[in-house]
């Protein structure tokens, strides 16, 4: 009856002691956490903000203005994670796919580390800044854009004009000189293209002034008539 008691106590002890290890290996299975970074730019690598991450429908959060977003994922050793990411508007993509392994980093003397899992990511910018530097030597030229105006050269006839546009488009920018008649050419115009990076363009653009023979004729008439305004007058 005494060696009934104790083979089964001892069994019910080696099931409490089964049970104990599992469940420690549950707990730590669970609890596990790895430090992750995502690093988000754009094609020409600047950070690049309000890039949304998620994983398995689950939403992780949001780049900041560096670009980054730091955060934990659970899960065991090796496991596989598909991160989902959404870019900003005026950026498409992201080019990768990306995953990765949820793995301790490990120091040179291959001990584990916290250092984060690195994960980098590309979108790629719908649009691109056009600047252009207009030189004219005239002032007060406005400068147009599909009719409105979106700058005026200055008093050293100078003048820069950005231009926000989808890549491949042109646009074409244009000197109104319906103000200054006298100027030659007029309202002339000039056509941009927007590339697969922000450009600066200089459009230099000379001016000539044409002298009108319909005024100068009418100067000489004036002359002529204070001549003989003048001559009537001595003569009495």
């Amino acid at each position: 009856m005494t060696r009934s008691r104790s083979a089964a106590l001892g069994c019910v002890l080696a099931y409490v002691a089964v049970w104990a290890a599992s469940g420690c290996n549950q707990a730590t299975t669970e609890s596990a956490t790895y430090a992750v970074l995502v690093r988000a730019t754009d094609e020409v690598a600047r950070p690049l903000p309000g890039v949304q991450l998620s994983a398995a429908g689950q939403v992780l959060g949001v780049t900041d203005e560096r670009g980054q977003h730091a955060l934990r994922m659970p899960g065991a050793e090796g496991q596989r994670v598909d991160l989902a990411a959404t870019c900003p508007s005026g950026y498409s993509g992201p080019r990768e796919r990306p995953a990765f392994l949820l793995k301790r980093v490990r120091d040179a003397q291959g001990e584990p580390t916290d250092q984060p899992i690195e994960v980098g990511l590309t979108c790629n910018a719908t649009e691109h800044v056009a600047l252009v530097a207009v030189q004219t030597g005239q002032a007060g030229l406005p400068i147009l854009l599909r009719g409105q105006v979106v700058g005026q050269t200055s008093e050293l006839g100078t003048a820069h004009v950005m231009v926000r546009e989808p890549i491949g488009k042109g646009f074409q920018l244009m000197l109104d000189t319906s103000a200054r008649p006298e100027l030659r050419p007029d309202n002339p115009t000039r056509l941009f293209s927007v590339t697969h990076q922000d450009a600066f363009s200089v459009w230099d653009q000379p001016f000539e002034q044409e002298k009108r023979a319909g005024s100068a004729a009418a100067r000489k008439r004036q002359k002529r008539r204070a001549g003989a305004s003048a001559g009537k007058h001595g003569s009495r």
